[in-house]
């Protein structure tokens, strides 16, 4: 089914419903199913041909050589900006869900929907744990023992941006910032040494369960 990733190609009807509680808790589908990159790849090329025939359009009302020049160059690197779209869009490799996929793969479905189950909020209330493995709502999940420093790291949105515990992790499909909760701006680093703490002690009962 194009609305779904394609993970659940080859899973039996009692591993479905297993990996769907964890697909929909990550938003697995919502982002890298067929539909849902089709729309956006979609929706980013109308918008490049929209804004280069706009650019285009506005120049030939000026009716100014030096604008008509300037016209046709912004309209071809918003078509390049198009077709750039298009073709990222194209892509099948996502690490996100990858990460996802080779866990389950080499821990078994089972243990990680069994975690998924039992898990309680851990920082914030978006990312929880079993006591095994880390969730954060809507965007990633990793091993605990895989997560190294945990530190602030500042998100800008133009001329605003906010600030966020991440954590590094380093497993098989790679290393990647786990960003996991947005900290209050007074009192960021108190709150990132009680994560930190937190996570430490996940880590180290994760450590025992695994022995």
């Amino acid at each position: 089914m194009n609305d779904r990733v394609d993970f659940y190609d080859g899973l039996n009807e009692a591993e479905c419903r297993m990996y769907e509680s964890i697909d929909d808790f990550l938003s697995l589908s919502r982002r890298f199913s067929r539909k849902a990159l089709k729309g956006k790849r979609d929706l980013a090329v109308i918008f490049c041909l929209v804004m280069g025939a706009l650019g285009l359009t506005l120049c030939v009302v000026i009716d100014r050589e030096s604008y008509m020049i300037l016209g046709v160059g912004y309209f071809a690197v918003m078509a390049i900006a198009a077709a750039v779209a298009w073709y990222k869009g194209r892509k099948d490799f996502f690490p996100e869900a990858e990460r996802v996929n080779n866990i389950i793969r080499n821990d078994g479905l089972e243990a990680v929907y069994n975690d998924l189950m039992r898990a309680s909020p851990v920082v914030g209330n978006d990312t929880v744990s079993g006591g095994r493995y880390l969730f954060t709502k809507g965007r990633a999940m990793c091993r605990l023992e895989n997560i190294g420093r945990v530190y602030v790291k500042y998100v800008s949105y133009g001329r605003h941006g906010s600030y966020y515990a991440c954590a590094e992790v380093a497993d098989e499909t790679g290393i990647y910032q786990h960003i996991m909760v947005r900290l209050p701006v007074f009192r960021k680093d108190q709150t990132l040494e009680k994560i930190r703490q937190d996570l430490f002690s996940l880590k180290m009962g994760a450590s025992v369960q695994d022995k």
